[in-house]
């Protein structure tokens, strides 16, 4: 079970962290006066130094161009004094040593200097958990099998998105996980090509349900981002391994078959899953799935053009964007209405991905505060971990 010990960052400046961010949106929407907002980040401090997005794309750049001419100096002695097989031993313990000095100098400018999400603590744990895996793998004997590398990377992508909540790493383990899967299956003889499909859509269908499962406990409230990642990638990978094109192009590829076996419930998959995504999304008023499925949909479209040209491309396209343009018309007006659970105004860009409804703790527990005109209070508020809604 994922614990705060394991975390490299300051878990209460974590809750801050969110609890300021949502506080800068109530007041921007005008729900706390500007004295009340002030009082409350006060009594919430996190002093983690994350820049905006400008200035951390250039802390990056610049942290990503140091540790690129080191390995150029380093590429251009090994080049000049060694050369053959040696020479792949060599640069193994080079990526080792340079994988340690990045993850000491990471772990100092996350304990010292308290960075958070700078751009320089992102390269310096991409380069330490990406060489780290590249040197074992360099030191260790030739495998002609993929299997055993990706089981030398998948524990340490998991623990990179673990420590730092990491969301890169996080899709990257999930995707070393499921090739994993996948690989072994293929290995069953004469049974690869009919279990590969139900095997992804089986895994992408475990790997949701156990997100949507613990995503809601508050001890784990740190990783929400990374539980929405699987979330998000796990409903993608669930559709692709069903879908008609993916398979029919995997078994050519793979096994040489002009036409897949079971064609009639892949193009069954192909054509209801994405209606099934909106269904739920709009059941159960979640954005995320209705997204999902309207990019299933425009896929599914895409799939079934590649094998049935019913028109020429340029009419079928004027049509699709017709169709597209009267559908997101009906829809703007429909959600004009004040549909309870959805609204047609913009989504707000700074809402928080760990604790939304953490501010919520604010106003039940706040009251012992003076503040210096109106009383800050949210009768009724509820709270229960990551993803977990609040009335207001």
């Amino acid at each position: 079970m994922l614990q705060k010990n394991m975390l490299a960052y300051n878990p209460q400046w974590l809750d801050n962290t969110q609890i300021q961010e949502q506080i800068k949106n109530w007041f921007k929407k005008n729900l706390i006066t500007q004295e009340q907002s002030f009082l409350i980040q006060q009594h919430y401090p996190a002093s983690f130094y994350t820049p905006n997005a400008f200035i951390r794309i250039g802390l990056g750049f610049f942290a990503a161009i140091l540790l690129g001419a080191a390995q150029l100096f380093f590429w251009v002695v090994v080049g000049l004094a060694t050369g053959g097989d040696e020479m792949f031993g060599i640069v193994g313990f080079f990526y080792l040593i340079q994988s340690m000095g990045c993850f000491f100098i990471l772990e100092s400018f996350i304990k010292r200097r308290h960075h958070y999400a700078s751009g320089i603590d992102d390269i310096l744990l991409y380069t330490t958990v990406g060489e780290m895996i590249a040197g074992i793998c360099l030191l260790s004997p030739y495998i002609d099998d993929p299997i055993p590398y990706f089981c030398i990377g998948l524990p340490f992508l998991v623990i990179g998105a673990v420590r730092y909540i990491d969301r890169i790493l996080t899709l990257l383990a999930y995707g070393c996980l499921l090739t994993i899967v996948l690989l072994i299956v293929n290995k069953i003889p004469g049974l690869a090509l009919y279990l590969l499909p139900f095997t992804g859509i089986g895994f992408s269908l475990t790997a949701y349900f156990l997100v949507r499962k613990y995503q809601k406990l508050h001890h784990l409230r740190y990783w929400s981002g990374n539980f929405q990642i699987v979330e998000i990638v796990s409903l993608i990978t669930f559709y692709l391994s069903g879908n008609f094109l993916f398979i029919q192009e995997s078994a050519e590829e793979l096994f040489g078959l002009p036409v897949v076996p079971m064609g009639w419930f892949f193009w069954t998959f192909t054509l209801s899953v994405p209606l099934g995504y909106m269904y739920l999304g709009l059941k159960n008023k979640d954005r995320g799935m209705l997204w999902i499925g309207l990019g299933c949909v425009a896929f599914a479209v895409f799939t079934f053009r590649t094998y049935f040209h019913v028109m020429p491309l340029p009419y079928a396209a004027s049509l699709a964007g017709g169709f597209l343009f009267v559908l997101a018309y009906v829809a703007i007006q429909y959600l004009k209405k004040g549909i309870p659970g959805f609204t047609y105004e913009p989504e707000d860009t700074n809402k928080p991905v760990f604790l939304e409804a953490e501010a919520l703790v604010v106003a039940q527990t706040f009251g012992h505060a003076q503040t210096p005109e109106n009383d800050l209070s949210f009768g009724g508020g509820k709270f229960g971990g990551g993803g977990a809604g609040g009335d207001f």
